[in-house]
Formats: structure tokens, sequence, C-alpha cells
């Protein structure tokens, strides 16, 4: 239902956007069958965008590890929205690139 919708939505990018990042919950919603890749917000941000915004390298490579998608455009990749940060530790931001890369992210 859309209320069900609604709800997971909400969970998944407050999950994201939380400062620590709560990835036993987001673990548990992806084991019980959430789709990394169904869910995006208004803006069409999906839940592997906004961990890289905010530099959650657990939570990308958890998102990654269940297939999500790093190619999905809103109207950037995750990749191209991570190289625009440019408030972020350098290590960070090589780690969430090597993990974008390995998960066969488009480069170009």
């Amino acid at each position: 239902t859309d209320e069900n919708h609604a709800y997971v939505m909400m969970i998944i990018f407050s999950v994201c956007d939380s400062r620590d990042g709560d990835l036993e919950r987001l673990q548990k919603l992806l084991e019980e069958g959430l789709d990394a890749n169904a869910d995006r917000d208004a803006f069409g941000s999906t839940p592997l965008m906004y961990a890289v915004e905010r530099g959650h390298v657990r939570i990308v490579n958890l998102l990654l590890s269940h297939k999500a998608n790093p190619n999905l455009r809103s109207p950037d990749t995750a990749l191209f929205r991570l190289v625009g940060r440019r408030a972020m530790d350098f290590s960070i931001k090589r780690s969430i690139v090597s993990a974008l890369v390995d998960a066969k992210a488009d480069i170009e």
C-alpha cells in the first residue's frame, strides 16, 4: 500500500541520514526484503545516494552488497554526487569511490 511505502521510505532515509548510520536497522530491513533500488524520495534520490552524500562507508557497502545499483540517476549517479562533495574527508571519499567502482559504477 501507499502507506507502507511511505513508512519504508521514512525509515530507510532516516537510517541513511542519521549521524552515525544505524547499520543494524538497515541490515534488518534489507534482510526482510527491502529492495535497495525500489525506494526513492520526492527528488528521485536512492538510499545509496543518501549514504554516499553523507559519507556512510559501511552503509554504502551494505547497500551495494544487497544489489543497490550504483548507476541509477537522479539526475546524477551516486559517484558523481560524491565527486561534487567538498566537505568530506579524503579517506572516506576514497573508500566510497572504491566500493562504487567495485560495484561496476559507470565512471564516464
